[in-house]
């Protein structure tokens, strides 16, 4: 007897890597639901989109727990799940997501993003996730905690960016005193961080970020040497604390050990930039990179060619500066970008140039555009996009879709984009995710008249639209 399966379980079976692949689980999928005609067929695909896909037969809470290999990487709540079953074995789900949520409640930085304890116990229990979706857990302070706030201290980053879909080779690994290793450390000379100091800054750091906001305005806990301090800075900064950790940064701008080093100097012209200061960044960083050579520092450049982009837009904007003297800051921009490029081969890089390039010609010399269209898609082919994407990360993804609108490529952008949240949890796509995207298609608009179709403008609706509904994945998926 002919025994049927659910269309997610045709389409894993067949592993869509190819066109044939595809046409053969479609044939079966027509064949187990006796669909005669391709509109029923896409009628029917239409309809699995609008429900909670799920592979496991049974209790479909359970499939997440049930897996150990992942299709795309371990989700957020699975990492939960491990650390929880790892590091607190003996506390059930509920006391523990108690524990998380009572930390939560005292963090203040929380803000308005509420948070209920069925929530918590939902990604304890790997409730929300399949293995056809990649599931992410939006809220930071969330994760924070559960690495910085409760007695097992775990590094973030680490735990949640490994890019692995084997459960089995998760690395959870709780870090001590003893194996703790500082952002700065001068290991090299005589001035090397004491390990009473070490100590002291891993007690001031391995909390909530609203109890190590409370520390940076303790004078007995910040003060020390000039490393330990750029530590402060260092460890403020990627927390999100940007004022406390430019007044750190202040503190050190005599300082002799530190004030010439690569960390400090990339620190302070991150938070220049942070607070607008792009002029100033553009010096510190442009001192830094004489420092450097001969070597080229791929994050310094990278540092400088954005903020010289950002500070002629805003000159520009604001007619402080003429528009000759704007496209000489493009084109140092593009050539900075350039330099990377040739090392890298990194999409980011390769994304501003064609930006930049296509802003720079002449919008009236059509040969030219010509040319410079076919010598973005070569570059666009020779970058790493495509290993990128495979990560199922928004940077890329959305970096691959502003490719195709530049080359006024609309239909396929938006096919891109759908695809995309199809395979992709929505809450990995931020506000500020999308607002950026908005706004570097509004300045080429703005930029590039004669190259823009009536489409952008289109474009630039929905993807407002888009960031003004609270369930992106849903929008998109019924979007046409």
């Amino acid at each position: 007897m002919f025994e049927k399966k659910t269309i997610e379980e045709i389409l894993q079976d067949n592993k869509l890597t190819n066109v044939d692949n595809l046409k053969n689980a479609l044939e079966e999928i027509k064949k187990s639901y006796n669909i005669l005609d391709i509109k029923e067929l896409v009628d029917k695909l239409k309809e699995m989109s609008k429900v909670k896909r799920v592979i496991a037969i049974g209790d479909e809470r359970k499939v997440c727990l049930e897996l150990e290999i992942f299709n795309f990487y371990i989700p957020d709540c699975r990492i939960f799940v491990e650390i929880h079953k790892k590091f607190y074995p003996n506390m059930s789900i509920k006391n523990f997501a108690s524990l998380l949520l009572e930390k939560y409640k005292e963090d203040s930085t929380s803000g308005k993003k509420k948070l209920s304890l069925e929530s918590i116990k939902g990604y304890l229990s790997c409730k929300n996730c399949t293995d056809l979706k990649y599931s992410t857990i939006k809220n930071k302070v969330l994760k924070d905690i559960l690495c910085k706030g409760l007695e097992v201290k775990l590094d973030v980053e680490k735990v949640f960016n490994q890019r692995i879909n084997n459960v089995e080779k998760l690395e959870l690994i709780a870090i001590t005193k003893d194996n703790f290793i500082a952002k700065f450390d001068i290991d090299y000379k005589e001035e090397e961080m004491k390990k009473e100091e070490k100590d002291r800054l891993f007690d001031v750091i391995h909390v909530t970020r609203e109890e190590f906001k409370k520390n940076l305005s303790d004078s007995t806990k910040t003060n020390g040497s000039d490393e330990y301090k750029l530590n402060l800075a260092l460890y403020a900064f990627e927390r999100g604390l940007d004022e406390e950790s430019l007044k750190l940064v202040e503190l050190l701008k005599e300082s002799q050990e530190v004030k010439n080093t690569t960390e400090y100097l990339q620190l302070k012209a991150k938070l220049l930039s942070n607070f607008k200061r792009d002029k100033e960044a553009i010096e510190t960083l442009e001192a830094l990179i004489d420092e450097q050579k001969p070597s080229i520092d791929v994050e310094t450049h990278n540092l400088l060619a954005a903020s010289i982009k950002r500070y002629a837009f805003e000159q520009y904007e604001n007619k402080v500066m003429s528009e000759i003297q704007f496209k000489k800051e493009l084109s140092k921009a593009k050539d900075i970008y350039s330099a990377i490029f040739n090392i890298n081969k990194n999409y980011y890089p390769a994304i501003n140039i064609i930006y930049l390039e296509l802003m720079l010609i002449d919008n009236n010399d059509v040969n030219n555009i010509q040319k410079t269209i076919e010598d973005a898609q070569s570059l666009w082919d020779s970058s790493d996009i495509e290993t990128h994407l495979e990560e199922k990360d928004w940077w890329s993804f959305i970096s691959d879709i502003e490719f195709s609108v530049l080359m006024t490529d609309y239909d396929k952008a938006f096919f891109k984009l759908r695809n995309y949240l199809d395979t992709l949890d929505e809450e990995v796509i931020s506000e500020f995710s999308v607002s950026s995207t908005i706004r570097q298609l509004e300045f080429y608009k703005t930029y590039c008249p004669s190259l823009v179709k009536v489409d952008l403008d289109e474009f630039i609706v929905k993807l407002k639209d888009i960031n003004s509904k609270k369930n992106l994945f849903t929008y998109i998926k019924s979007s046409n």
